[in-house]
């Protein structure tokens, strides 16, 4: 062999020394985290949690490598070493089991399963962090790290609207919570005010708590109309007149008895009529109903139920104006989606809808009937209001992306594993 052949021959394998040097260095640095993907599989994946951790998936996904340099992202399916499949997506594409959603005891059965084997099971896999994104249960134990999101503290701070049947349900409910946020590296709190309730309620360092608001999917919830969608929405409704909106859960925090005798008060019922969509139990409906019935709108409040995904950006396009009179949020996605569509919306400010309304939604305030009546009469004839509220509704709904939230997440993943 020729000296030269020799000189390339060595600097091969010194090349390929070096290459299998730095892949063993890179292997050693890289640090796995599992998001947790679970809540696709439980009743949470038709709520808002569902959401958060379909949109959030969906912005990591997004991320360039270098975003995500020294991290191996995978999200997390199963619980329970029974499942079948699967137990880690590394593509972060998941959108849910086709197995049915739990009941109280299957769900009792699966937090006992997180607590004894799936953090067993995690380090077991290498996982270096656990996100975890459903709330409730017991805090995994020391067999691996992770970052928590809190999305609020409803159960504690409004616990007479939610107290169990079980004795001393709030004092457990107190004292898991505790555990579960104290225990975390990190606690991703989706608005201010939730840092706020963490730091006061439940005694969390501050500077464990990485602030980083939820997206919305601007695909979905823009101003972009489309044909006919009008048409579809007033045949899906029941009705051919304008109609202000409201969209969301029925339980007692989203004052929907308070928002009827306000709308009523305001005399929009002469113009528009209230559509109530969410899926709201029978019993609350009855209520609802005789709520209307006294204070003379019967009639003029519709309840469309259960309403598709797809048509919802189209009932905010389409709506006179969206009204919201929650007196507790962690964040507030249907208003940041309604201001998205282009929906001119009356909000309470209290907690969290502040920092998401922003200047371009008009106050309604939820404890005060006579000015919650007058708002609702403003929007519901003021037509200039409503035009200056459907420009600024999108500048302020385009604060939040999925793409922000995940960058925000990623960093706290880097802070929760020392980097």
């Amino acid at each position: 062999m020729r000296d030269d052949e020799q000189g390339v021959s060595g600097a091969a394998v010194i090349a390929t020394a070096v290459a299998t040097k730095f892949a063993s260095v890179i292997a050693s640095v890289t640090k796995t985290v599992a998001l947790d993907l679970t809540p696709m599989n439980t009743g949470s994946r038709l709520r808002g949690i569902g959401r958060y951790v379909a949109g959030l998936a969906s912005g990591v996904r997004g991320m360039s490598d270098a975003d995500r340099a020294g991290l191996a992202i995978t999200g997390l399916l199963s619980d329970a070493p029974w499942d079948a499949g699967p137990m880690f997506d590394p593509t972060l594409r998941y959108t849910g089991g086709t197995r049915g959603v739990p009941g109280p005891i299957g769900s009792r059965v699966r937090h006992i399963a997180r607590r004894w084997t799936l953090y067993r099971r995690l380090r077991a896999a290498g996982v270096d962090l656990l996100h975890a994104t459903e709330p409730g249960g017991r805090a995994p134990t020391a067999d691996v790290p992770y970052v928590v999101t809190c999305y609020d503290l409803i159960p504690l701070i409004l616990g007479d609207l939610y107290r169990g049947w079980a004795p001393f349900s709030l004092q457990r409910r107190e004292r898991f919570a505790r555990a579960w946020y104290l225990g975390a590296r990190r606690v991703i709190a989706i608005s201010e005010s939730t840092r706020r309730d963490l730091v006061e309620r439940i005694g969390v360092d501050p500077a464990r708590v990485d602030v980083v608001p939820c997206g919305v999917d601007h695909e979905r919830f823009n101003t972009s109309r489309e044909d006919g969608e009008a048409e579809r929405v007033r045949a899906a409704l029941g009705t051919s007149r304008p109609f202000l909106l409201y969209v969301g859960a029925a339980d007692a925090r989203k004052n929907l008895p308070f928002l009827i005798e306000a709308y009523a008060k305001s005399g929009a019922a002469a113009g528009a009529d209230l559509v109530l969509a969410g899926d709201v139990p029978h019993r609350i409906v009855v209520t609802l109903r005789g709520v209307a019935q006294r204070a003379g709108v019967e009639g003029r409040v519709l309840f469309a139920g259960f309403v598709p995904d797809e048509i919802v950006p189209a009932m905010y396009r389409t709506c006179l104006g969206h009204v919201f009179a929650s007196a507790y949020e962690g964040f507030g996605l249907p208003v940041a989606e309604a201001m998205a569509c282009g929906a001119p919306t009356a909000t309470t400010f209290r907690t969290s809808l502040a920092e998401v309304a922003g200047d371009a939604a008009l106050e309604l305030p939820c404890d005060a009937m006579d000015g919650a009546a007058a708002a609702i009469g403003r929007l519901a004839s003021d037509a200039a209001l409503r035009d200056d509220l459907r420009r600024r509704g999108p500048i302020q709904a385009r604060r939040f992306t999925w793409d922000a939230c995940a960058r925000g997440v990623v960093t706290s993943y880097r802070r929760a594993l020392g980097g």
